[in-house]
């Protein structure tokens, strides 16, 4: 698969990042390989990807070749690679070595074949679970008044500032009843997010999903656009009314939206949740990619201490995870 106008390599996500975590410096990019630009580590000959483990999906191609030798010396570590994305990682540089490390599922929606929603929950949901779908939706459409938003392309900055106010008041109100921690909400990301988003908006690479009961918003979801596909990135939602199931009606209007919009996939992004699965048509893995000099003896212990490092990382998420059953 392909992602078409791809964000997370995009020019506006390479100078966001840096103008907000690397202000004064400018990202490296290299001839033997393409659509992607590093940050460099301040000590070592390592190049990391822009946005490094923040993105939803990286793609790159390397030159075929071979004749672009500026790898040498070097290690290149690049985060977050869907393996069902198209990559084209051949090179005849006979001494450009490549190790891929799994590091967690993620979860998508192939909706090429759907005309409408309706035809999508016929094929992925027997009669009982569309039933109890649709009952909870219309019982909240019932209970309340309901409406449902949607906005993509250029957004007036009082607008979108409401918008993402929003969503992070949300996120903080799930979260604090959870008493769970999240990613997001570091100033330094929140911040960079305020300016990416807004910008994606500019260039039609995003989009928010709104349920509203009045005019209050009791769930929200930011997605990353490319030309194809929707990467759902930050959903959240008000647990007061988890009784609807209002995890399965954002999923429902979101994908319903995408269809209507003509996009391919609807990504559902990186974790095991259980509304994916229910969702997903399809699950994938995330990898890390590790380039390196293989002539090179600093570059190649590098390459095999990242291995080695990110190998014992996943043997002590599996393990924690197997504790929990």
């Amino acid at each position: 698969m392909i992602i078409k106008n791809n964000p997370f390599t995009s020019e506006i996500y390479n100078q966001e990042w840096m103008g907000n975590f690397h202000k004064g410096k400018k990202c490296h990019k290299f001839s033997f390989i393409k659509k992607i630009a590093f940050v460099k580590n301040k000590y070592l000959p390592l190049y990391i990807n822009v946005g490094k483990y923040k993105s939803c999906g990286i793609s790159y191609e390397l030159d075929k070749s071979g004749r672009f030798k500026d790898y040498k010396g070097k290690v290149f570590l690049i985060y977050d690679v869907p393996e069902f994305i198209e990559v084209n990682a051949e090179s005849k540089s006979k001494n450009l070595g490549l190790k891929k490390n799994v590091q967690y599922e993620g979860y998508f929606v192939d909706i090429r074949s759907y005309g409408t929603i309706e035809d999508y929950l016929s094929n992925q949901f027997n009669s009982k679970q569309r039933h109890r779908i649709l009952s909870r939706l219309r019982k909240l459409e019932k209970d309340h008044n309901i409406s449902y938003e949607f906005y993509s392309g250029k957004l007036e900055k009082k607008q979108f500032e409401q918008l993402f106010n929003e969503l992070y008041n949300l996120m903080k109100k799930q979260f604090n009843k959870k008493n769970e921690k999240n990613s997001h909400s570091p100033i330094e990301i929140k911040e960079w997010y305020r300016s990416l988003f807004f910008t994606l908006f500019e260039k039609n690479q995003a989009s928010f999903s709104l349920i509203k009961k009045d005019e209050t918003t009791i769930s929200s979801c930011f997605s990353y656009n490319s030309d194809n596909m929707v990467f759902s990135s930050i959903p959240v939602l008000d647990l007061d009314y988890s009784k609807y199931g209002l995890g399965n009606i954002r999923s429902l209007k979101s994908i319903e939206w995408a269809i209507k919009n003509g996009f391919e996939y609807y990504d559902l992004g990186k974790g095991s949740y259980g509304y994916k699965h229910r969702w997903a048509s399809s699950k994938y893995k995330f990898e890390y990619h590790i380039l390196f000099d293989k002539k090179s003896i600093l570059a190649s212990s590098i390459a095999f201490l990242l291995e080695s490092f990110f190998n014992i990382k996943q043997l002590i998420r599996k393990t924690i995870h197997a504790l929990k059953k």
